[in-house]
């Protein structure tokens, strides 16, 4: 199916729509507690906005346990690499 010019506008603009009604679930792995702070203060328009919900685990292990319980929820998990017990990288 060919679209015209006149109509490629009109379905940009509906893909874009798409985007602003989604979101976006992000698992953040840091053994420093001051990392959560950080990211609900630079992301706060889009916590409040509903674009993206964060989940924090301060382990490699607290992440697993999360993981199992809500693997079908994560769209990207962040990871420190270096943290006592079990690596970022493990």
């Amino acid at each position: 199916m060919t679209v015209s010019n006149k109509e490629r506008p009109k379905a940009r603009q509906t893909i874009a729509n798409c985007y602003i009604f989604t979101h976006m679930n992000i698992l953040v792995v840091d053994d420093e507690l001051d990392v959560r702070a950080l990211f609900e203060q630079r992301f706060r328009r889009e916590i409040r906005g509903g674009q993206l919900r964060f989940a924090f685990a301060h382990s490699g292990e607290e992440a697993l346990d999360y993981l199992h319980q809500h693997a079908s929820e994560l769209v990207l998990i962040l990871s420190d690499i270096n943290m006592p017990g079990m690596s970022g990288l493990e």
